[in-house]
């Protein structure tokens, strides 16, 4: 990926008050080993994969959940990033495509971890996301590697030095082909939303 992108995109999430790292070289393997490692643990987890699978990996035309075709193939690995399994985990992971497309990957995170950095964490995610989709390119927030806490103090350590808090990584690349995501269901607005001036209404 060009050098102007990929300063467009740093700039984007740190405009905000976040920092973000364009993992590289050691950096990089650190958190694909993470990522991996979050896998394995959640992977043994029979509480995590019933859950999860209640909820994803679901048949088309449900207006509730994740369907199939709008998650990544389960025991999927893309160059050296392992992905979460959605629907069901896999026991074993197996490369898919190149590192062509692997994609750059990016690590938000803070220099503090209150509730005020989690929103300036949010606020740099929307603006990188952003900026990738106005440059045409594709993009994946990924998570798995923070939601457990052996695995986020690895990062912590050995890519931040000990000095901020890994928040998602972003995997962003061009895109492989010009079809979008598949769309997914929607609850109506009324399920999930109401006018506040029901609450008034007598």
């Amino acid at each position: 990926m060009p050098s102007r992108i990929l300063d467009e995109l740093v700039l984007a999430g740190e405009e905000v008050g976040a920092k973000v790292l364009v993992a590289e070289g050691d950096d990089r393997y650190a958190l694909a080993r993470a990522f991996a490692k979050a896998a394995a643990l959640h992977g043994a987890q029979e509480e995590y994969r019933a859950e999860l699978a209640a909820w994803t990996g679901l048949s088309e035309g449900t207006a509730v959940g994740v369907p199939e075709s709008a998650v990544p193939k389960a025991g999927a690995q893309y160059g050296d990033i392992v992905l979460r399994d959605f629907g069901r985990v896999a026991i074993a992971h197996e490369e898919t495509g190149s590192a062509q497309n692997a994609g750059c990957i990016l690590l938000v995170s803070t220099s503090t971890d209150d509730p005020v950095a989690h929103l300036i964490a949010g606020e740099a995610i929307s603006a990188v996301l952003c900026t990738a989709e106005l440059e045409g390119l594709a993009s994946s927030p990924l998570s798995e590697a923070f939601e457990i806490e052996q695995t986020r103090n690895a990062v912590h350590r050995e890519v931040l030095a000990d000095a901020g808090y890994p928040q998602v990584a972003l995997r962003i690349g061009w895109p492989t082909t010009a079809r979008g995501p598949s769309p997914t269901g929607r609850r109506p607005v009324h399920e999930l939303l109401h006018d506040l001036l029901d609450d008034h209404a007598d």
